[in-house]
This record gives structure tokens, sequence and C-alpha cells, in this order.
């Protein structure tokens, strides 16, 4: 398995990282990729990934939930997927900041079997949730530090925002 190793950068990255390059949250690039990557291999694993409840919203990399909601699309038209038909699509509509159809490539190149993709969604949609529940715990400190906010509505708050977290 070959695994494209991004270094954390100020600024955008390949990918479409437009998220802080300094902010430590849960992610795995590369399992992102492989979701991405198997979704093109073999698109009778979108269903699989589909099944898993993974949405665009949760890849941690912008330009990643893009290219999973065009994948998404196409197939719901009925379009075919691979490589060729996914680049012409993606040329045809736009990519995604950060990616080109060298990024197609090795999206592509990561995958060891395209079978796995549900496995890797799974850690998607895991970091996802730890990302949601990091927020939560944030935005519970922050509301504890204001003399404005009873701390019984932040605690209610706290428990819906956890109950929201996906998966």
């Amino acid at each position: 398995m070959t695994v494209v190793h991004m270094p954390p950068r100020a600024g955008p990255a390949p990918g479409g990282d437009d998220r802080a390059a300094e902010d430590p949250v849960p992610h795995d690039l590369p399992a992102e990729q492989a979701v991405l990557g198997g979704m093109v291999l073999d698109p009778s694993v979108v269903v699989k990934v589909v099944a898993t409840r993974l949405e665009a919203g949760h890849f941690y990399r912008s330009a990643h939930g893009a290219l999973f909601d065009h994948l998404l699309g196409m197939f719901a038209h009925d379009e075919p997927i691979d490589a060729l038909t996914v680049r012409s699509s993606l040329d045809e509509h736009g990519w995604p900041p950060g990616t080109d159809p060298l990024y197609l490539v090795t999206l592509i190149e990561v995958v060891p079997t395209a079978a796995n993709a549900p496995h890797y969604a799974r850690t998607v949609l895991r970091h996802a949730r730890r990302r949601g529940a990091l927020a939560a715990n944030a935005r519970a400190a922050q509301g504890l530090r204001g003399p404005e906010v009873s701390e019984r509505e932040v605690a209610q708050r706290y428990a819906a925002d956890m109950a929201a977290l996906p998966g």
C-alpha cells in the first residue's frame, strides 16, 4: 500500500486541507483517500460505504468531502465510475481546490483493495465523531466560563451536541 503523506503546512494543502495545519484534531487522511480510491476502483462498494452513514461533512479535508459528493452524484445518476469517467466529469464540473487528475491517481494508488472501503469509511466516521465530541466539549467549557448561562443550560446543550454526533 502506497500512502501519500502530506506534512502539515500553513494554508491549504494538496487535497484541499482548509483547516489549521497545527490543529491536532482526530483524522486519518490515508483512510479518507482509501475510501475515495476504493469507490473509484470498484463502484459496487459505494452502496456499502453509504451504508456506514458516511457523509461529505465527515471528511477532515473538505476536498475529500467534495470528491465524495461528486462520486455519490455520479452513482445516483447511474453514470459509470472509473478513473477515466471521474476525471472527465471533474474536468467538466470542476475539481475541488487542491485536487487535480494527478491527485485522482494518488487516491487510486493508495488502495490495497477496494473491498476494504467500508472499513476505511467507518474509520473516517469515527474520527468525525471524535472531532464533534471535542467541539462539544469546547463549547461546554466556553459556556461555563460566562456568567450568563446556567450550568444546567450548558449541560443540556452539551447533551444535545453529543446526541447529534454522526453515526
